[in-house]
């Protein structure tokens, strides 16, 4: 319940589900109100869940909010259709993962973290995810003009509004006079699909002359997205989400050094000093390890630079990006609830190094 856990939780509460557990076993210290919007300094001293519950409770009374203090087990985890862990090794991270992947049902496992102006986030829904609407939009319709009885059968509409429809997509008919036999309902596969006419893969040789009228309605299909466990997906992680298309190679690279930055604090009890190049050059060294060790899938550029940057703020949560990893990590959430809405898949990386460098270089400017 550090700043990004409570942006998390106020977003769900917010968002109005059935109900929110708030677990953290640590007390508040000073540190923690740079970024945690729910603590004063009378606070500090008292347990993270417990200080929280009550602000995060008035926001919305029709949500369940309870707490958890002592230490988590795996097994606690089988009441919850979704969790989110925000400070967790990647060592208990691969248990409770585990664990959730394995469970039947699949229970909804959400690794994220701030450090500094870098950001992580990893989903893993099961390994049979359904999503039972891609998008959100209502189903897209079309007003016919005529079909052909051929096969496969040719449809044209209305020239008044473009098609919406895509190769592969599946539709319905209904109110065609002549060619009955298409209001029966049964979804049918279109291809070459244009602004406005399609191919339908149906033969329509024997049927009735079509006549006039008729309306097409796309059919929207769920998608089964196979989810791999942490453990595996840490050294096969696929296509990163880009947020940034001018930086296609800083994803695996802070992808990398999140792991390094997990092994310097394995190793030594603590986060990377701010500003210390000492630090600095041992996690950029573990980086470079992890690296040789991952075969064809390392990366081939280690920009030191960068890896020294991220360094130097691993111990800050800043509020503004726990905000926005808050509304990101709150919208993931809300998809499992709902099956509407295509997830993450699987890791999403963000920095804003960049943007701060480019703000900081404007300011001074406008100083001189």
């Amino acid at each position: 319940m550090q700043g990004l856990g409570a942006e998390i939780a106020k977003n769900l509460i917010l968002a109005g589900v059935k109900s929110v557990t708030l677990h953290d076993e640590g007390v508040i210290e000073l540190w923690d109100l740079s970024s945690n919007f729910v603590f004063t300094e009378s606070d500090v001293g008292k347990n993270r869940a417990l200080t929280s519950v009550q602000k995060l409770q008035e926001l919305n009374n029709a949500v369940i909010t309870s707490t958890l203090t002592s230490k988590l087990t795996k097994e606690q985890l089988s009441d919850f259709q979704a969790v989110v862990f925000t400070d967790i090794s990647f060592e208990k991270a691969f248990e409770f993962n585990d664990y959730c992947h394995n469970h039947q049902p699949p229970i909804s496992f959400i690794k994220a973290e701030v450090r500094g102006l870098f950001g992580s986030i990893f989903c893993d829904f099961g390994p049979e995810f359904t999503v039972v609407d891609v998008d959100g939009e209502d189903p897209h319709t079309g007003i016919i003009v005529s079909i052909s009885n051929d096969n496969p059968a040719f449809v044209s509409c209305v020239d008044d509004e473009r098609l919406e429809f895509q190769d592969g997509d599946l539709v319905v008919f209904s109110e065609v006079h002549g060619m009955t036999e298409l209001n029966d309902g049964k979804p049918r596969k279109i291809k070459s699909a244009r602004p406005y006419s399609f191919t339908l893969e149906e033969d329509t040789t024997n049927f009735g002359t079509y006549v006039k009228g008729g309306i097409v309605t796309q059919v929207k299909q769920p998608k089964v997205l196979n989810f791999k466990p942490l453990r595996e997906a840490l050294r096969d992680p696929g296509d990163f989400l880009l947020s940034d298309f001018s930086k296609f190679d800083c994803p695996p690279l802070l992808h990398l050094a999140f792991q390094a930055l997990d092994k310097f604090v394995s190793d030594l009890g603590r986060f990377p000093v701010a500003g210390s190049e000492e630090d600095a050059h041992k996690l950029i060294s573990i980086a470079g390890n992890i690296n040789e060790s991952l075969g064809d899938g390392r990366v081939e550029d280690i920009n030191p630079k960068l890896l020294r940057h991220f360094a130097f703020g691993s111990r800050a949560v800043l509020n503004p990006m726990a905000a926005m990893f808050g509304g990101i990590v709150g919208q993931e959430v809300v998809k499992v609830c709902s099956g509407k809405f295509h997830p993450l898949f699987q890791f999403f990386i963000l920095t804003q190094w960049g943007h701060f460098l480019q703000s900081l270089w404007t300011l001074l400017i406008s100083d001189h």
